[in-house]
């Protein structure tokens, strides 16, 4: 059995979540991470595990090309936005796969703070298909998935689903196989206090 990851972008942290997933996985399947690809790569952070097939459709996706690429037998997005759900509902239909969608931040919340005039401005940027409109959209179609897993109990008693908590590997980020003063002096931050952002 062969699992299409579909994440909206694998460039960016939000890569993060589909690569977790990807490796719970690949123990007992055939796993892939599809998506769009900055000219920057693999994000960072994970981009030197080479045990994770990643299938770059190039920067903007065409949803004809999006449709050949995926191939697993079951479609796993990331996400309830355009050009990860969006698309993936399109491949459930089409080639009759069963998705899953994993939800691991409250899309529309983001945009809760926006002021009116904010939200139609972001709403007008048509061409941008994970602005407000339609991710509101996507978060409605959320129950066309066959089934739904959630990163915390927020999203789980919003949306339903089964919660698969966010983690990291601790033995892969043991604070003690780092050199914290050599890593620090390397980013220029020795002498400076250092405030960290945890996320959503």
């Amino acid at each position: 059995t062969k699992i299409s990851i579909i994440s909206h972008n694998l460039s960016e942290n939000c890569l993060g979540r589909a690569y977790i997933l990807a490796k719970i996985l690949q123990d007992d399947y055939e796993v892939e991470i599809v998506g769009p690809m900055q000219s920057s790569g693999i994000w960072s952070p994970i981009a030197d595990d080479t045990s994770i097939n990643y299938k770059s459709l190039g920067r903007v996706v065409n949803p004809i090309n999006f449709i050949k690429a995926v191939d697993g037998d079951i479609i796993y997005a990331i996400k309830p936005r355009t050009s990860s759900l969006g698309y993936a509902l399109i491949v459930k239909f089409l080639k009759h796969k069963k998705l899953v969608l994993d939800v691991d931040d409250w899309e529309v919340g983001f945009f809760k703070d926006y002021s009116f005039l904010g939200k139609v401005v972001d709403i007008v940027r048509f061409w941008n298909y994970d602005n407000f409109f339609f991710t509101w959209i996507m978060e409605k179609l959320i129950p066309l998935a066959d089934t739904i897993t959630v990163s915390n109990s927020f999203l789980q008693q919003k949306f339903g689903g089964v919660l698969i908590p966010h983690f990291r590997d601790t033995d892969v980020f043991n604070p003690e196989k780092f050199d914290r003063d050599g890593l620090r002096k390397k980013l220029g931050v020795l002498d400076k206090k250092v405030v960290m952002f945890l996320g959503t």
